[in-house]
């Protein structure tokens, strides 16, 4: 099979994604002639998914037609017959200049997702992080249902009640479904997620530092 770059201006919008910053495109993308300008959150470095699928740099067609026609030769047979033929994996690399809101993904096969949405269990490595800069993953211990929905009601600080793990380049996270998550204020990382093929994964934000 012949190798074939994807394009690397698969970006998310500023409005989109406002606690973004400037290392990707400074960084990792420099001197790729993108003539993109602003603050960038995300760029979506290998997907499938609906909302920003992968194109090829050469000819513009998608991954997701090139995988489906050679399914085998994408992901080997394994994987080609327990997804359909398709990538369940979608990759992103994303730049935090400001802390992303409090939010939680759902399992695959959970009962309140639509036909179209998919669960979204994921993975955080870090590439990057300024000094005192880290992740918010879960709740601190003894901290239950009331006290976040007491939190939240009286619009108080909900980082207060989450641990804050500072991190470093090279930490690896697993982040589980059902597990309350944000990425700081300073920190760039990549994040492999699972994302069943042909649907959008879910992402549910219950807190996002009081911004409006």
């Amino acid at each position: 099979m012949k190798a074939r770059l994807l394009r690397p201006d698969n970006l998310t919008p500023p409005t989109r994604t406002p606690w973004g910053g400037e290392e990707i495109l400074s960084r990792f993308k420099a001197g790729l002639g993108l003539s993109h300008q602003g603050v960038v959150g995300e760029s979506w470095e290998v997907s499938v998914e609906p909302s920003f699928p992968s194109r090829f740099a050469d000819d513009g067609c998608l991954l997701r037609d090139a995988i489906a026609a050679q399914p085998e030769a994408w992901l080997g047979a394994e994987v080609a017959a327990k997804y359909g033929g398709q990538t369940p994996l979608l990759v992103k690399l994303l730049d935090a200049a400001d802390n992303l809101s409090v939010q939680v993904h759902p399992g695959d096969g959970d009962p309140h997702l639509a036909a179209d949405e998919s669960g979204k269990p994921e993975a955080w490595i870090v590439l990057d992080a300024k000094p005192g800069a880290g992740l918010y993953l879960g709740f601190r211990e003894g901290v239950g249902r009331a006290e976040v929905s007491a939190c939240l009601n009286s619009e108080g600080a909900l980082d207060a009640l989450m641990n804050f793990v500072p991190v470093s380049a090279g930490d690896t996270f697993i982040i589980s479904a059902g597990t309350p998550h944000a990425i700081g204020a300073g920190v760039t990382l990549v994040e492999p997620q699972f994302v069943a093929p042909g649907k959008r994964g879910v992402t549910y934000r219950f807190w996002d530092w009081c911004r409006r």
